[in-house]
């Protein structure tokens, strides 16, 4: 079930995991380094458009041996449908990469990270509340912590801090 309520938090959050993701494939694009390293840190993307263009990324890269294959926006969106098209044109358009790859990547990484506890952290708050109207003291002590610590990896991650 806590899989099930986690998707759908995300959900019901699409806009702030689909930029972060949208932003690690634009990266990707432009250095084919870090389709290595998003497999590397186990991210997975949740949305279809992301797994779309991850795959189609690493298709067209399959023959690159040294990761520092570039590959073209175009390239990309002539293997999409018309709407997955024109939704990644969008975040291609509005994502800026900085100077330095690596920092970027990191907080890319770090900020769906904290979304995720974010929207974990409203899900304990909800199961708490629960827990103290129907007097469960045991689930409230569990959930008490839960709170605590995902509230310290909240700022930990909100610092920018390695956790």
């Amino acid at each position: 079930q806590g899989s099930t309520e986690r998707k759908r938090r995300r959900s019901e959050n699409p806009d702030r995991y689909l930029k972060l993701e949208m932003s690690l494939l634009i990266l990707s694009m432009y250095n084919t380094r870090y389709l290595k390293r998003i497999d590397e840190d186990a991210f997975v993307f949740n949305s279809s458009i992301g797994r779309k263009v991850n795959a189609i990324e690493r298709s067209l890269c399959e023959d690159d041996e040294n990761g520092l294959h570039r590959i073209e926006l175009e390239d990309i969106c002539r293997l999409l449908e018309p709407e997955d098209e024109s939704s990644f044109r969008y975040y291609a358009d509005i994502i800026k990469l900085g100077p330095d790859d690596e920092a970027f990547y990191r907080q890319c990484l770090s900020g769906y990270e904290l979304q995720k506890c974010k929207d974990k952290r409203l899900e304990v708050l909800n199961e708490l509340a629960v827990a103290e109207t129907m007097g469960n003291a045991e689930d409230v002590t569990q959930l008490a912590q839960e709170l605590m610590k995902l509230n310290d990896l909240i700022s930990k991650l909100s610092e920018g801090k390695n956790v």
